[in-house]
């Protein structure tokens, strides 16, 4: 029922479709630009700082190795912006 006057009413306002279509096709590009942001950020962790692999056994050694590889990336990223 409500989906059937959702129906209605848009077709007697068929510019709220044409905005909202623009609006969801703009929203699904950034949303695929910032997709491509955080899996080049997380390709770098992995093959240039080796997070890909533990370097020691158990949960605290790997939050200090992911630490450690976080905030080497954050320093290579401040230093290339200065």
């Amino acid at each position: 029922m409500e989906r059937n006057l959702k129906h209605i009413l848009y077709k007697l306002n068929p510019s709220s479709i044409n905005s909202r279509l623009t609006s969801k096709i703009q929203r699904s590009s950034r949303q695929k630009l910032r997709s491509d942001k955080i899996e080049a950020k997380n390709s770098e962790l992995k093959n240039v700082f080796g997070y890909d692999r533990a370097d020691s056994y158990g949960m605290d050694c790997m939050h200090m190795q992911g630490a450690m590889v976080i905030f080497a990336a954050n320093i290579k990223r401040i230093l290339r912006l200065s």
